[in-house]
């Protein structure tokens, strides 16, 4: 597998990754509990009507759920390659920088003293 990916130029690879990202950023305005056709995406990005309910849906939930997507992946990436970059590991996890038990400590804390969530929703 690696003497393949060596031999693939690196553009083509960016390429390959830059049109797998549109086509799932187009499919998750597309999908969801209502289905809208592709044509009246592109139709509600370029024709905006707020009296169609699927341009009200592309514009007020889709769109927004997509773009928050794509920010939350992209931090956590850059989160991810800075760990390893940090730590010199490429196999570095959350629980070396002990990531994993400051954010179960912050859970405990606010359930005790904020009563943010109730231990039968944690436990079932």
């Amino acid at each position: 597998m690696s003497n393949l990916l060596s031999r693939v130029p690196k553009m083509v690879i960016l390429l390959i990754i830059i049109c797998l990202f549109i086509i799932s950023f187009s499919l998750s305005i597309v999908l969801g509990k209502t289905p809208i056709p592709i044509t009246m995406a592109i139709d509600a990005f370029l024709n905006y009507d707020e009296s169609i309910a699927e341009h009200v849906i592309i514009a007020t939930s889709r769109t927004s759920r997509a773009v928050i997507a794509t920010v939350i992946g992209a931090s956590l990436a850059i989160s991810g390659a800075l760990m390893q970059a940090l730590t010199r590991n490429p196999l570095a996890a959350p629980d070396i920088l002990g990531i994993n038990a400051g954010a179960l400590f912050f859970i405990v804390f606010s359930v005790t003293f904020f009563s943010l969530i109730h231990w039968s929703v944690i436990c079932g």
